[in-house]
């Protein structure tokens, strides 16, 4: 009796390992915890003509560098542009147009 009370208390837990903490916005929606690893996804031309949403890096053919969160195949939230002269526009932005700063 003991062993299968110990089995039912153990087998929630084998299925909880290794996911990411959710957490509520303010907009009630579901967010996974952002992580550096979702920086580091590549994100290609195809992905943005598909309205790619998440995060992510993004290089264009001219050596421009966007690096944050798109949304619908757009520059959309916190994000890094960084130009090939080495200018950079960091902060907000919104359907790809720079809001400004933090």
């Amino acid at each position: 009796m003991k062993k299968l009370l110990l089995l039912l208390l153990c087998v929630p837990l084998l299925f909880s390992c290794g996911e990411k903490e959710e957490k509520k916005t303010d907009e009630g929606s579901l967010n996974k915890e952002i992580t550096t690893e979702m920086f580091e996804k590549e994100i290609t031309r195809e992905m943005l003509n598909d309205g790619y949403t998440g995060i992510g890096t993004c290089i264009a053919p001219n050596g421009n560098k966007y690096v944050g969160e798109f949304k619908d195949g757009k520059f959309h939230g916190q994000g890094t542009l960084t130009y090939a002269n080495g200018r950079a526009l960091k902060g907000l932005w919104e359907n790809d147009e720079f809001l400004g700063n933090e």
